[in-house]
């Protein structure tokens, strides 16, 4: 699997996944990666560090023999590190970013609500040429006039669940039909003039965070919303 792959962090500890490509011009390497792995667990023959043999580790920690001391290798690495070289560490710590929630809505039948999602709901054709899998890009889609999506003139082209019941109804994706309910009931002060979707399915953290600023700098350039709903698949 390629390291983008959701996959890789949902089964890394319980079974062996050998790294890939992103593309298919990399099979020859990854296959012959995939089958010196594969003949270990076979025979039985134990497998070295994972940076080595070329799977994801697995966070088991072993102990091992080595020539140097922790010392020396701690402050070489250090050394590395502070003149800009390429250094390797011995127990990685994986780092999550803080996100702070936002503060409640005030005043839910005054605000403006928009509507994202991962869906990749978009308009029949997919314009922008949104990817079913490891999105590059997202859409951005009028709402003005309409009360709901039809399949008629929107699709669902996202590459990694059963699409079958996004197509016949789009708003059970993106509910613009009962976003336009609450609208005319009084429950929120309206419906934001666009949507903006993606394809969530195998789509890279990075691109994940670009996508979350654009759309928030464009909604801003919008006249702004008071909160959002984010649809998921």
């Amino acid at each position: 699997m390629h390291e983008d792959n959701p996959g890789v962090d949902l089964f890394r500890k319980r079974v062996r996944i050998v790294r890939s490509g992103r593309t298919g011009r990399s099979m020859e390497d990854d296959l012959t990666r995939l089958a010196t792995v594969g003949l270990k667990l076979a025979n039985g023959t134990p497998l070295g560090p994972a940076r080595e043999e070329g799977y994801f580790a697995t966070g088991i920690v072993q102990n091992t023999l080595t020539s140097s001391r922790a010392v020396d290798r701690a402050v070489s690495m250090l050394l590395r590190k502070v003149s800009g070289e390429p250094f390797q560490t011995e127990m990685s710590i994986p780092r999550y970013e803080p996100v702070i929630p936002s503060p409640a809505i005030g005043d839910l039948a005054r605000a403006t609500i928009v509507l994202v999602t991962e869906g990749a709901v978009v308009p029949q054709g997919n314009p922008d040429r949104i990817e079913p899998w490891g999105a590059t890009r997202f859409g951005r889609y009028g709402l003005e006039g309409l009360t709901d999506l039809t399949p008629d003139t929107f699709d669902c082209i996202h590459g990694g669940i059963d699409t079958t019941f996004a197509k016949a109804d789009p708003d059970r994706i993106v509910p613009v039909d009962v976003m336009r309910q609450l609208e005319q009931d009084g429950r929120i002060g309206g419906l934001f003039p666009f949507f903006y979707a993606t394809s969530g399915g195998g789509t890279p953290m990075p691109s994940a965070e670009r996508f979350a600023r654009e759309i928030f700098a464009d909604i801003q350039r919008g006249g702004g919303a008071g909160g959002a709903i984010l649809t998921a698949t």
